[in-house]
């Protein structure tokens, strides 16, 4: 599913792409050697299909995850543990990664973990994990976003999303947002943006928004019937 998101693979490309993987596990458990296989068993799967013209243009279009050694060479024996890891707060920067397609990967793989770990935990109201994405264009199109805000909540986690553009978030994602924090948006976002917060009867959300100053936010959390203007106080 990574590979088909993150280098754009047609059905036939991603289904190439799904049994190659599953050949080279096949090799791996007839070695008996309890060995795992390696992205470059991978890359040799897939162009041994495209050599058969069962698949085209699998390997150009997945050339950024099959040679620029994103993945581990081998299984490691210590698994990650998300909730140790990030007490303290954890940090993971993808802009230095030159190639956006792999920066997509490494996000995608790193959702994907947490999204099947934290269905694991038992559900609590207590907070245990803050997600914070910033520049979410940048994930706009993984389906694992929504799936965490849908699902995560009740397992105590919070997910806060941020960027210039509503356009650059997924519609679940929206649907899914308890508290919205609305900065200054210039028409036509603006008549979109409007529609996620209510206000008092005759109020013109779309004018309060287009007219909000710097530092100054539209906000309504799950419990207020109606969005209040308000100004970040400064931190001396």
């Amino acid at each position: 599913d990574i590979f088909a998101y993150v280098c754009e693979l047609g059905d036939i490309q991603r289904d190439g792409v799904f049994r190659a993987i599953s050949a080279c596990y096949k090799d791996a458990k007839n070695r008996g050697d309890n060995t795992f296989p390696t992205i470059n068993d991978l890359a040799k799967k897939i162009d041994q299909l495209e050599k058969k013209k069962e698949i085209k243009n699998v390997s150009a279009k997945c050339r950024p995850l099959l040679e620029m050694n994103v993945f581990t060479p081998e299984a490691v024996e210590n698994s990650w543990d998300i909730l140790k890891s990030t007490k303290k707060g954890l940090v993971v920067n993808v802009k230095e990664i030159g190639s956006e397609t792999v920066q997509l990967a490494v996000s995608a793989f790193v959702l994907r973990k947490i999204y099947k770990e934290i269905l694991t935990w038992e559900e609590s109201p207590v907070l245990k994990l803050a997600i914070v994405l910033d520049e979410a264009h940048r994930l706009a199109r993984d389906k694992t976003m929504p799936l965490i805000m849908q699902e995560a909540r009740k397992f105590g986690v919070l997910v806060i999303v941020a960027s210039q553009n509503i356009n650059h978030f997924h519609e679940n994602v929206i649907g899914n947002a308890g508290t919205k924090m609305l900065f200054r948006t210039n028409n036509p976002d603006s008549k979109k943006v409007s529609k996620m917060v209510q206000m008092r009867i005759n109020s013109n959300v779309q004018g309060v928004i287009e007219q909000l100053k710097i530092g100054q936010a539209l906000i309504q959390t799950p419990d207020m019937s109606y969005a209040v203007k308000t100004m970040m106080r400064k931190i001396d």
